[in-house]
Protein backbone atom coordinates (compact mmCIF):
# COMPACT_ATOMS: atom_id res chain seq x y z
CA UNK A 1 0.00 0.00 0.00
CA UNK A 2 1.15 3.41 -1.31
CA UNK A 3 1.61 6.11 1.52
CA UNK A 4 0.84 9.96 1.34
CA UNK A 5 4.10 12.12 0.74
CA UNK A 6 4.50 15.18 3.14
CA UNK A 7 5.04 17.01 -0.25
CA UNK A 8 1.54 16.00 -1.51
CA UNK A 9 -1.02 19.00 -1.00
CA UNK A 10 -3.23 20.93 -2.92
CA UNK A 11 -5.11 23.55 -1.25
CA UNK A 12 -8.22 25.40 -3.33
CA UNK A 13 -10.11 28.28 -1.68
CA UNK A 14 -13.07 30.54 -2.93
CA UNK A 15 -15.43 32.83 -1.25
CA UNK A 16 -18.77 31.88 -0.06
CA UNK A 17 -22.16 33.40 -0.73
CA UNK A 18 -24.06 31.96 1.91
CA UNK A 19 -21.24 31.31 5.32
CA UNK A 20 -20.55 27.33 5.39
CA UNK A 21 -22.56 26.50 2.52
CA UNK A 22 -19.83 25.02 -0.06
CA UNK A 23 -18.61 27.33 -2.74
CA UNK A 24 -17.28 24.28 -4.64
CA UNK A 25 -13.98 25.78 -5.64
CA UNK A 26 -12.05 24.19 -8.31
CA UNK A 27 -8.65 23.54 -9.08
CA UNK A 28 -8.43 25.38 -12.17
CA UNK A 29 -9.52 28.49 -10.90
CA UNK A 30 -9.31 28.80 -7.06
CA UNK A 31 -5.44 26.65 -6.33
CA UNK A 32 -4.02 28.34 -3.66
CA UNK A 33 -0.26 28.17 -3.82
CA UNK A 34 0.45 28.33 0.39
CA UNK A 35 3.41 27.61 1.93
CA UNK A 36 3.97 25.35 5.22
CA UNK A 37 0.46 24.31 5.42
CA UNK A 38 -0.54 22.34 8.42
CA UNK A 39 -3.77 21.50 9.67
CA UNK A 40 -5.45 20.08 12.62
CA UNK A 41 -7.78 17.53 11.78
CA UNK A 42 -9.91 17.23 14.88
CA UNK A 43 -10.04 20.52 16.70
CA UNK A 44 -12.11 19.38 19.87
CA UNK A 45 -13.04 19.88 22.97
CA UNK A 46 -12.91 16.86 25.30
CA UNK A 47 -15.74 16.48 28.28
CA UNK A 48 -15.01 13.46 30.95
CA UNK A 49 -18.14 12.02 31.60
CA UNK A 50 -16.72 10.77 35.25
CA UNK A 51 -19.04 7.83 35.78
CA UNK A 52 -20.23 6.68 39.36
CA UNK A 53 -19.43 2.71 39.24
CA UNK A 54 -17.20 0.42 40.08
CA UNK A 55 -13.78 -0.49 39.82
CA UNK A 56 -10.86 1.84 39.03
CA UNK A 57 -11.51 1.43 34.92
CA UNK A 58 -11.59 4.34 32.80
CA UNK A 59 -14.32 6.26 31.31
CA UNK A 60 -14.90 7.27 28.46
CA UNK A 61 -14.85 10.95 26.97
CA UNK A 62 -17.69 13.01 24.96
CA UNK A 63 -16.10 15.04 22.26
CA UNK A 64 -17.82 18.11 21.00
CA UNK A 65 -17.21 21.03 18.98
CA UNK A 66 -15.40 19.47 16.22
CA UNK A 67 -14.02 21.55 14.18
CA UNK A 68 -10.79 22.23 11.72
CA UNK A 69 -8.03 24.42 12.72
CA UNK A 70 -4.91 25.15 10.14
CA UNK A 71 -1.66 27.84 9.64
CA UNK A 72 -0.29 28.49 6.50
CA UNK A 73 1.58 31.28 4.74
CA UNK A 74 0.95 33.19 1.40
CA UNK A 75 3.87 35.30 -0.40
CA UNK A 76 2.88 38.50 -0.66
CA UNK A 77 3.01 39.46 -4.10
CA UNK A 78 1.30 41.46 -6.38
CA UNK A 79 -1.05 40.14 -9.04
CA UNK A 80 2.01 41.64 -11.86
CA UNK A 81 -1.09 43.96 -13.24
CA UNK A 82 -2.33 47.45 -11.40
CA UNK A 83 -5.75 47.42 -10.48
CA UNK A 84 -5.81 43.68 -10.38
CA UNK A 85 -6.38 41.35 -7.18
CA UNK A 86 -3.65 39.01 -6.29
CA UNK A 87 -4.97 35.47 -6.73
CA UNK A 88 -4.79 34.95 -3.16
CA UNK A 89 -7.49 37.71 -2.31
CA UNK A 90 -10.55 35.73 -1.18
CA UNK A 91 -8.12 34.39 1.79
CA UNK A 92 -7.63 38.35 3.24
CA UNK A 93 -11.17 39.11 2.72
CA UNK A 94 -11.80 35.85 4.94
CA UNK A 95 -9.38 37.06 7.36
CA UNK A 96 -11.16 40.35 8.22
CA UNK A 97 -10.18 42.45 5.46
CA UNK A 98 -11.92 44.83 3.05
CA UNK A 99 -10.28 45.22 -0.36
CA UNK A 100 -10.73 48.27 -2.35
CA UNK A 101 -9.86 48.59 -6.19
CA UNK A 102 -8.35 51.48 -8.19
CA UNK A 103 -9.13 50.78 -11.64
CA UNK A 104 -5.65 50.48 -13.49
CA UNK A 105 -3.81 51.61 -10.03
CA UNK A 106 -4.25 49.37 -7.38
CA UNK A 107 -5.74 46.80 -4.47
CA UNK A 108 -5.58 48.30 -0.80
CA UNK A 109 -6.16 45.59 1.86
CA UNK A 110 -7.64 46.81 5.16
CA UNK A 111 -9.24 45.33 8.17
CA UNK A 112 -12.84 45.76 9.27
CA UNK A 113 -15.17 45.26 12.42
CA UNK A 114 -18.14 43.58 10.76
CA UNK A 115 -19.43 41.84 7.51
CA UNK A 116 -16.98 39.16 7.17
CA UNK A 117 -16.20 36.73 4.21
CA UNK A 118 -15.46 33.54 4.37
CA UNK A 119 -14.31 30.99 2.63
CA UNK A 120 -14.29 27.37 1.82
CA UNK A 121 -11.18 25.59 1.64
CA UNK A 122 -10.34 22.44 0.05
CA UNK A 123 -7.34 19.96 1.82
CA UNK A 124 -6.44 17.48 -0.60
CA UNK A 125 -4.08 15.23 0.79
CA UNK A 126 -3.05 12.81 -2.34
CA UNK A 127 -6.97 11.24 -2.72
CA UNK A 128 -8.25 12.36 0.39
CA UNK A 129 -10.30 15.38 0.93
CA UNK A 130 -10.93 17.50 3.60
CA UNK A 131 -13.11 20.29 3.47
CA UNK A 132 -13.40 23.30 5.88
CA UNK A 133 -16.45 25.40 5.24
CA UNK A 134 -16.89 29.13 6.47
CA UNK A 135 -13.30 28.88 6.79
CA UNK A 136 -12.33 32.75 8.77
CA UNK A 137 -8.98 33.96 9.85
CA UNK A 138 -6.71 35.80 11.54
CA UNK A 139 -3.78 37.29 9.64
CA UNK A 140 0.08 38.03 10.50
CA UNK A 141 2.45 38.96 8.64
CA UNK A 142 6.38 38.05 8.36
CA UNK A 143 9.34 40.61 6.35
CA UNK A 144 12.55 38.91 6.60
CA UNK A 145 15.42 40.19 5.34
CA UNK A 146 17.24 37.74 2.40
CA UNK A 147 14.09 35.75 2.47
CA UNK A 148 10.79 36.95 0.95
CA UNK A 149 7.74 38.77 2.30
CA UNK A 150 4.39 36.17 3.65
CA UNK A 151 1.15 37.09 5.31
CA UNK A 152 0.91 34.31 7.96
CA UNK A 153 -2.85 32.86 8.73
CA UNK A 154 -4.10 31.27 11.57
CA UNK A 155 -7.37 30.03 10.22
CA UNK A 156 -10.63 27.79 11.51
CA UNK A 157 -13.38 25.76 9.27
CA UNK A 158 -16.38 24.20 10.21
CA UNK A 159 -16.00 20.09 10.22
CA UNK A 160 -17.47 18.45 7.44
CA UNK A 161 -15.71 14.61 7.79
CA UNK A 162 -12.73 13.58 5.43
CA UNK A 163 -13.31 11.69 1.98
CA UNK A 164 -11.82 9.31 -0.39
CA UNK A 165 -11.96 11.92 -3.35
CA UNK A 166 -9.26 12.92 -6.01
CA UNK A 167 -9.15 16.22 -7.62
CA UNK A 168 -11.54 16.84 -10.13
CA UNK A 169 -9.12 18.94 -12.17
CA UNK A 170 -4.52 19.69 -12.04
CA UNK A 171 -3.68 22.77 -9.80
CA UNK A 172 -3.05 25.92 -11.71
CA UNK A 173 -1.14 28.57 -10.40
CA UNK A 174 -0.78 30.21 -13.31
CA UNK A 175 -2.24 33.65 -11.73
CA UNK A 176 0.24 33.69 -8.93
CA UNK A 177 3.42 35.95 -9.09
CA UNK A 178 7.16 35.50 -8.11
CA UNK A 179 7.80 36.99 -4.78
CA UNK A 180 10.69 39.40 -4.71
CA UNK A 181 13.57 38.82 -2.33
CA UNK A 182 14.03 41.29 0.33
CA UNK A 183 16.81 43.29 -0.27
CA UNK A 184 18.36 46.76 -0.91
CA UNK A 185 17.38 46.94 -4.79
CA UNK A 186 13.98 45.43 -4.07
CA UNK A 187 12.86 47.24 -0.83
CA UNK A 188 13.60 51.27 -1.36
CA UNK A 189 11.27 52.18 1.37
CA UNK A 190 11.37 51.71 5.25
CA UNK A 191 10.78 54.08 7.60
CA UNK A 192 9.36 54.94 11.21
CA UNK A 193 8.10 58.55 11.82
CA UNK A 194 10.24 59.79 8.37
CA UNK A 195 13.32 57.74 9.93
CA UNK A 196 15.21 55.41 7.15
CA UNK A 197 15.99 52.18 9.02
CA UNK A 198 18.00 49.31 7.75
CA UNK A 199 16.02 46.65 7.97
CA UNK A 200 16.53 43.17 9.33
CA UNK A 201 12.91 41.48 10.10
CA UNK A 202 9.77 43.23 10.83
CA UNK A 203 6.89 40.66 12.73
CA UNK A 204 3.14 41.07 12.99
CA UNK A 205 1.60 38.68 15.14
CA UNK A 206 -1.60 37.27 13.80
CA UNK A 207 -4.15 38.47 16.50
CA UNK A 208 -5.76 36.00 18.64
CA UNK A 209 -9.22 37.14 18.29
CA UNK A 210 -10.76 34.17 15.97
CA UNK A 211 -13.03 31.63 17.74
CA UNK A 212 -15.36 28.44 16.99
CA UNK A 213 -18.69 28.99 18.34
CA UNK A 214 -21.15 25.70 18.50
CA UNK A 215 -24.76 26.68 20.50
CA UNK A 216 -28.07 25.35 19.59
CA UNK A 217 -28.75 27.09 16.63
CA UNK A 218 -25.33 28.65 15.43
CA UNK A 219 -22.29 27.10 14.25
CA UNK A 220 -19.35 29.28 13.32
CA UNK A 221 -16.12 30.61 12.86
CA UNK A 222 -16.02 33.82 14.62
CA UNK A 223 -14.14 37.07 14.58
CA UNK A 224 -14.70 39.01 17.21
CA UNK A 225 -13.08 41.62 19.86
CA UNK A 226 -10.22 43.58 19.48
CA UNK A 227 -7.67 42.94 17.07
CA UNK A 228 -4.71 44.31 19.24
CA UNK A 229 -2.32 43.73 16.44
CA UNK A 230 1.02 43.68 17.70
CA UNK A 231 4.58 42.50 16.67
CA UNK A 232 8.20 43.13 16.75
CA UNK A 233 10.84 45.34 14.48
CA UNK A 234 14.76 44.63 14.47
CA UNK A 235 16.76 47.40 13.19
CA UNK A 236 20.39 48.38 12.95
CA UNK A 237 21.22 50.68 15.58
CA UNK A 238 22.32 53.49 14.07
CA UNK A 239 25.91 55.82 15.59
CA UNK A 240 24.06 58.39 17.34
CA UNK A 241 20.48 59.49 19.01
CA UNK A 242 19.88 61.82 16.96
CA UNK A 243 19.21 59.94 14.06
CA UNK A 244 16.88 57.20 15.90
CA UNK A 245 16.01 57.09 19.66
CA UNK A 246 13.66 54.36 20.34
CA UNK A 247 14.10 54.68 23.74
CA UNK A 248 12.82 58.11 24.20
CA UNK A 249 10.23 57.38 21.79
CA UNK A 250 8.13 54.63 24.04
CA UNK A 251 9.21 56.38 27.08
CA UNK A 252 7.08 59.54 25.70
CA UNK A 253 4.38 56.86 24.16
CA UNK A 254 4.72 58.86 20.40
CA UNK A 255 2.84 56.92 18.08
CA UNK A 256 4.82 56.96 14.52
CA UNK A 257 4.33 56.13 10.95
CA UNK A 258 5.64 53.39 9.77
CA UNK A 259 6.02 52.68 6.35
CA UNK A 260 7.77 49.86 4.21
CA UNK A 261 7.42 49.46 0.28
CA UNK A 262 8.48 46.23 -1.29
CA UNK A 263 8.73 45.60 -5.30
CA UNK A 264 9.88 48.30 -7.67
CA UNK A 265 7.96 47.03 -10.84
CA UNK A 266 4.19 48.25 -11.70
CA UNK A 267 2.10 45.02 -10.48
CA UNK A 268 4.17 43.64 -8.23
CA UNK A 269 4.73 46.56 -5.70
CA UNK A 270 3.23 45.70 -1.99
CA UNK A 271 3.58 48.83 0.00
CA UNK A 272 2.63 48.34 3.85
CA UNK A 273 1.36 51.23 6.00
CA UNK A 274 0.72 51.47 10.01
CA UNK A 275 -0.07 54.87 10.52
CA UNK A 276 0.22 55.22 14.40
CA UNK A 277 2.68 52.33 15.62
CA UNK A 278 3.90 52.45 19.49
CA UNK A 279 6.86 50.96 20.63
CA UNK A 280 6.55 49.55 24.06
CA UNK A 281 9.46 47.80 24.91
CA UNK A 282 13.48 48.18 23.33
CA UNK A 283 16.07 45.45 23.24
CA UNK A 284 19.34 44.92 22.10
CA UNK A 285 20.63 42.57 19.63
CA UNK A 286 22.90 41.95 17.11
CA UNK A 287 23.15 41.03 13.32
CA UNK A 288 26.41 40.30 11.41
CA UNK A 289 28.22 41.57 14.02
CA UNK A 290 26.47 45.18 14.61
CA UNK A 291 24.15 45.87 17.14
CA UNK A 292 20.61 45.96 16.55
CA UNK A 293 17.35 47.71 18.17
CA UNK A 294 15.05 44.91 18.96
CA UNK A 295 11.45 46.94 19.34
CA UNK A 296 8.41 45.45 20.44
CA UNK A 297 5.53 47.16 18.47
CA UNK A 298 1.96 47.75 18.31
CA UNK A 299 0.02 48.60 16.05
CA UNK A 300 -3.08 51.10 17.15
CA UNK A 301 -5.85 52.75 15.29
CA UNK A 302 -6.31 56.38 14.41
CA UNK A 303 -9.69 57.94 15.87
CA UNK A 304 -11.34 56.73 12.49
CA UNK A 305 -11.00 53.33 13.71
CA UNK A 306 -9.64 50.15 11.55
CA UNK A 307 -6.98 51.84 10.05
CA UNK A 308 -4.13 50.33 11.74
CA UNK A 309 -2.63 48.76 8.88
CA UNK A 310 -3.01 48.58 5.08
CA UNK A 311 -1.65 46.39 2.67
CA UNK A 312 -1.52 48.26 -0.80
CA UNK A 313 -0.87 46.36 -4.44
CA UNK A 314 0.29 48.84 -6.82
Amino acid sequence: MDGVSEDDVLIIASKETTYGTDSVPAPGANSMLTSAFQLNPLDRQEVSRDLDRPGMGGDPSILSGIHYSNTFKLEAAGSGTEGVAPAFADILLAAGYAETIVADTSVAYAPVSDDFDSVSMYAYYKEQLRKLLGWRAALGFEFQAGNMPYFILNGMGLYVGPADQAPAAAADYSNFTDPLPIEDANTPTVTLGGTDLVLVNMTFNAPGNVSYRNLPNQEAVRIAGKRNLAGRLEVLMPEDLSTFNPEGLAAAQTKSALQVVHGTTAGNILTVDAPKVQIVDVNHGTHENERTYQLDIKLTATDGGDDEVKYTFT
